[in-house]
């Protein structure tokens, strides 16, 4: 748990009166039981991540913030989750130890700085509503008071919150539309504040719920909000499900079912982050949706989420002795900078493998190295340790598989300090530069690694002749690390660029090709330059500007994925006798407008994949070779619709050429296929 959490719940619970929920708990025991109290206490659940079992714990009121500040620093890290509960000992009527809680009573905090509502909205018999933020209510405190007596607030987690009038206790949880009568007199819901805490939701999940069926009659789906777009039929048939609007708050979806629901379609809005919400229902069918929103600051989930920026330079030294013949010690340094992946140092040395140490991220000027890979599975990971720079730390190696190749009853020691590693150069590979402003490639480089420019955070321009391989790896690893666009200038001609620079769209700044500057990547209606004749896979991949494209005679290949999932286009003019390549288009939801000139040759697969707003493509008689154009769509896409000035399909055209999309729903092999509208014969002024 980052030091921000953990100190935001000591903060909360210092707060608290855990002597008034006792007193609390007290009332509703005495409510339901006759039986004598023996012990009043809490119970303090601590969970861990990766090093340690679960801790339980037995403590009065006052010592449960003593309990959470004496963790050490390494458990404070591996913290996960925290949960608090008023316990009441009795012996029953038999003679029998029991323990009494009450079950809406529960307090748990886990390592999110965003809980998962905000406010709470009550309203008492006769009065106006009222919200209180979450940040306002204290355990143990009354919020208002009502003719049945105080309303208080009994516990409070990440989820839920609970209230008590009288003996009377309700939880509630971020389920609710609307205020409902939970205590007598009483009206209430917790909300997730839109004003505050934006909901800026990832993924949209729709799953089904079959009564009595082994089989679900529909896929649960999870489809990624980049992947979504307004007017998408997002499931065709009975019932239609499709969106009307989007944005980064809420979703809104239509849904029909047969004629009548067609012509009045049901609009659900989806604006509660990870709200499950039924959307349809029919006899024991029915569909569930949410707007799925990632635990916010959630350790691990990803490469280096929620640590500090790997510091320049930073190199690992490692000895690793070991116990047997067949196992010879070996040593090494490795600068995490410049190794293949930055979080595995390494796990083979001297033909001896041992646990794949890996270097998780770094926390307070400390490195975090742990055993196997964190992000994949959370469950096999193992921490090890918070590393100071300079210190040695050694750790035990076993690995018993039995198969004589790996570490069986050994140790490492490792250390780490930060060098000003500056130019590295490898075998012609460009490993590390120095921390300059601007920097020219040498001659001698050949490739650039991915992570070069990592060591300089000051860097701003690059300096590149042509035929340097992976260039645009570096420059782009620079831009998602350092959220800086560089200034290039390229030393190579401009068809050499347009070669070579794929997934560079919206991650330079100011381009300069033997000294001229281009506005490539910043205008929104391209004109590509003279002289050029290819397009380069991915070269303008994921742009988010451009919007009109015109294609000139002189351009005879578009290379794959050419201008895929750029969101603002709208119009494509392809004027010459090009080679359009795989998924040149896909996923270009805003394009209305696709124009192909007589002589284009060729069409590769899923060039038109995901357009919804082209009604109809034609293909002039020209083309000589089609794969399939559309045929990823999830019954998503129906359109476009092709119109073909041949007579009728030509030899080189691929069999399933206008197949639109397998349906899954009734399992394997028992699916059905969907064909985009073919016209053929066609003439151009039938478009």
């Amino acid at each position: 748990m980052m030091d921000q959490q953990f100190h935001e719940i000591l903060a909360e619970l210092e707060r608290w009166n855990f002597w008034e929920v006792l007193d609390m708990t007290r009332a509703c025991f005495r409510e339901q039981h006759k039986e004598e109290e023996i012990l009043a206490y809490f119970h303090v659940h601590l969970r861990f991540n990766w090093k340690k079992n679960e801790e339980n714990h037995t403590v009065e009121a006052e010592q449960i913030v003593p309990l959470l500040k004496g963790l050490s620093e390494e458990s404070r890290f591996c913290l996960e989750s925290v949960s608090i509960d008023p316990v009441i000992d009795y012996v029953d009527e038999a003679g029998k130890e029991r323990k009494f809680t009450v079950n809406e009573a529960w307090n748990y905090f886990s390592g999110n700085i965003q809980p998962h509502w905000q406010e709470l909205h009550y309203r008492l018999e006769g009065g106006e509503e009222q919200i209180v933020s979450r940040k306002a209510l204290v355990v143990g405190s009354t919020i208002a008071q009502t003719p049945n007596g105080p309303l208080k607030v009994y516990s409070k987690s990440d989820y839920s919150l609970s209230l008590m009038l009288g003996t009377n206790v309700v939880r509630l949880s971020e389920n609710k539309e609307y205020l409902v009568e939970c205590l007598p007199g009483v009206e209430a819901a917790v909300y997730y504040d839109h004003n505050e805490f934006p909901a800026l939701w990832s993924w949209l999940h729709i799953d089904d719920e079959t009564e009595g069926k082994d089989t679900p009659w529909y896929r649960k789906r999870h489809e990624s909000k980049e992947d979504l777009y307004e007017g998408m039929e997002f499931i065709d048939g009975d019932p239609t499900v499709k969106i009307v609007k989007i944005n980064d708050r809420s979703l809104t979806l239509s849904v029909s079912t047969g004629l009548q629901g067609r012509l009045n379609p049901k609009e659900i809005v989806l604006d509660q982050p990870n709200h499950e919400v039924v959307i349809w229902k029919q006899d024991e069918r029915s569909l569930k949706a949410k707007l799925y929103v990632p635990e916010p600051n959630k350790k691990w989930s990803s490469h280096y989420q929620n640590t500090e920026p790997v510091p320049r330079g930073c190199v690992v030294s490692f000895n690793i002795s070991k116990r047997g013949e067949d196992a010879p010690a070996c040593s090494g340094t490795i600068d995490v900078r410049t190794v293949p992946c930055r979080l595995k140092m390494d796990d083979y040395k001297g033909d001896v493998y041992w646990n794949w140490f890996e270097v998780w991220g770094f926390v307070d000027g400390k490195m975090v190295v742990g055993v196997d890979c964190p992000q994949y599975n959370s469950n096999s990971c193992a921490f090890k340790g918070l590393l100071d720079p300079g210190k040695e730390y050694t750790f035990p190696i076993n690995d018993d598989d039995g198969d004589g190749e790996h570490v069986h009853n050994g140790q490492i020691t490792l250390s780490w300090v930060t060098e000003d590693v500056g130019l590295v150069i490898k075998d012609g590979v460009l490993k590390s530069i120095p921390d300059v402003e601007e920097f020219t490639v040498p001659e001698e480089v050949r490739e650039m690694h991915f992570q070069s420019l990592l060591t300089a955070p000051s860097l701003r321009k690059i300096t590149l002749r042509a035929g340097v391989e992976r260039y645009w790896s570096a420059i782009d690893t620079y831009y998602d690390e350092c959220h800086v666009k560089l200034d290039v200038e390229f030393e190579g001609s401009v068809q050499e660029w347009f070669d070579s620079a794929c997934y560079l769209a919206n991650c330079i700044g100011r381009l300069v090709i033997q000294g001229k500057a281009y506005d490539f990547y910043d205008t929104p209606n391209l004109v590509i330059p003279e002289g050029v004749s290819r397009i380069g896979a991915n070269l303008f991949s994921h742009s988010n500007t451009l919007r009109s494209l015109v294609l000139p005679p002189e351009v005879v290949e578009i290379g794959d994925h050419a201008f895929a999932y750029c969101d603002q286009l709208q119009s494509v003019k392809v004027l010459g006798p090009a080679s359009i390549g795989g998924s040149a288009f896909v996923s270009c939801h805003d394009l209305s407008d696709i124009y192909l000139a007589d002589g284009v040759v060729s069409l590769g697969y899923g060039c038109f994949d995901f357009l919804t707003k082209v009604r109809s493509i034609f293909i002039p008689k020209s083309v000589k070779e089609v794969l399939i154009l559309s045929g990823q769509n999830d019954g998503s896409c129906m359109a476009p619709a092709f119109l073909c000035e041949a007579p009728s399909k030509p030899s080189g055209w691929v069999k399933n050429w206008n197949l639109a999309y397998f349906d899954p729903r009734f399992g394997l092999g028992h699916g059905y296929d969907y064909y985009h509208p073919v016209k053929w014969g066609c003439k151009r002024e039938e478009e």
